[in-house]
């Protein structure tokens, strides 16, 4: 928590944070985004990252945050099953 105070403190209005996160889950997202919410740094954008890895498909989650208040509200539960569909469907295909 100091670590995100220091960080809002030391930017200029305009300047944003880019989290690149292994978020497994809504719960898991909700937490974290409201870690940051706390500390008056909201999200402007969130999107998935697939990597392909020996294992399969992985998501990572892309999150930008900024200090400028907005009306973003982010449904997690529709952007963590878009996840689950693309990841499912790509291993589908890689069984072939």
């Amino acid at each position: 928590m100091l670590i995100l105070e220091l960080l809002k403190k030391s930017l200029h209005s305009n300047v944003k944070i880019i989290s690149i996160s292994n978020l497994r889950n809504e719960e898991n997202a909700d937490i974290f985004l409201k870690l940051f919410l706390k500390k008056g740094l909201f999200v402007e954008s969130i999107s998935p990252l697939f990597v392909d890895t020996l294992s399969g498909i992985v998501a990572y989650t892309k999150i930008i945050f900024t200090k400028k208040k907005n009306n973003n509200n982010y449904n997690l539960n529709l952007y963590f099953n878009n996840i689950r569909k693309k990841i499912s469907i790509v291993n589908l295909f890689n069984l072939n």
